[in-house]
């Protein structure tokens, strides 16, 4: 062989691994921008969750709270039927 195809041979396959390692290189990065993407997904859901989670907590609350003014209202109605027996109304 010539040195010239040597030389052309050497620049091809020089060329070619180039290509293979800058390949490798594209990969890695959509490889690691597709993780990212994927964790500001999840961070997202989980904001949405927790923003759920917390609108859940206050209808709790509110709930707890009528449980409690009705069972209260009952009292009273007791305290009041007892008078009205009493007095004979």
């Amino acid at each position: 062989m010539d040195p010239g195809t040597v030389v052309q041979v050497a620049s091809m396959a020089a060329v070619a691994a180039g290509g293979w390692v800058t390949g490798r290189r594209g990969v890695a990065r959509q490889t690691v921008d597709l993780l990212q993407i994927q964790a500001t997904t999840l961070e997202n859901q989980n904001r949405t969750q927790a923003e759920k989670i917390t609108a859940l907590e206050g209808k709790v609350e509110v709930l707890e709270s009528l449980v409690t003014q009705r069972a209260a209202v009952a009292e009273v109605k007791e305290v009041v039927d007892r008078i009205a027996a009493r007095v004979g109304a």
